[in-house]
């Protein structure tokens, strides 16, 4: 029901005691990286958001791996698309070990990280906000 009044639904999760201290930790600077380099204060960034797809389709991704989805929000909320955040519980990882914290991973977004800020801050392209979306037809009025 929320897409009713935004173009992005974002998830956070609020219960982060479920995950080991380390992976908390890694997530913590995480945020503060990606908000002191692109001004974006969100609580996750990471998990399964809900796009209104208008607004996706003529966005470039130029990442893969862990930080395509933080390439995604960077770009959509730059564009000044209206999101809201909803709080999500984690489940406990029942088996197998997250991917998320390995050296290729890490080195991957990275990468990701520096290529989204070259293209934000120095490459700066003129988009107007999709025609269906709510952003759209708030700013209408």
């Amino acid at each position: 029901p929320l897409l009713s009044e935004v173009d992005i639904v974002i998830p956070f999760v609020y219960n982060r005691a479920v995950r080991k201290r380390g992976r908390r930790i890694l997530s913590i600077i995480y945020r503060e990286i990606v908000k002191a380099g692109f001004g974006l204060s969100l609580n996750y960034m990471n998990g399964t958001v809900m796009y209104r797809r208008c607004i996706l389709e003529d966005l470039e991704l130029v990442n893969g791996g862990f930080f395509y989805q933080t390439e995604l929000l960077i770009k959509c909320i730059h564009r000044g698309y209206l999101y809201a955040e909803v709080p999500c519980a984690l489940g406990v990882r029942v088996s197998g070990e997250s991917r998320a914290t390995t050296w290729r991973s890490l080195i991957r977004v990275g990468i990701g990280f520096l290529t989204t800020f070259r293209q934000i801050h120095f490459r700066p392209t003129v988009a107007g906000v999709a025609v269906g979306s709510v952003t759209a037809g708030r700013s209408r009025f």
